[in-house]
């Protein structure tokens, strides 16, 4: 019989790979790209390095999975600004949306 993940070990699993992704992030932010190396971002997760390798191939795969999270919030963001709302315009809305 194959082994299942339980729920249970999913959610850490899923919440230990997201907190790599922010160490990525503030890796990224402090020292660059030439600055992040999966050492690195292990230590500012505070994790092994092999761990961080357990949950991604590679720095390409990382850097990934960083853009996707960064790229996310930003399109929340304009989605946010660009909502309809009472009282707001259709160029109030573009114009919200376009300063965020």
């Amino acid at each position: 019989m194959a082994y299942r993940r339980t729920p249970a070990v999913q959610a850490r699993l899923d919440a230990q790979s997201g907190s790599i992704v922010r160490a990525a992030m503030t890796v990224l932010s402090r020292d660059g790209f030439s600055g992040l190396s999966m050492a690195a971002v292990a230590a500012e997760a505070g994790v092994a390095t092999g761990t961080v390798y357990k949950n991604f191939s590679g720095k390409a795969e990382l850097v990934t999975a960083v853009f996707r999270e960064v790229v996310t919030r930003e399109v929340d963001a304009v989605a946010e600004a660009g909502a309809a709302g009472e009282g707001r315009t259709a160029s109030d809305r573009v114009t919200a949306a376009v300063e965020t």
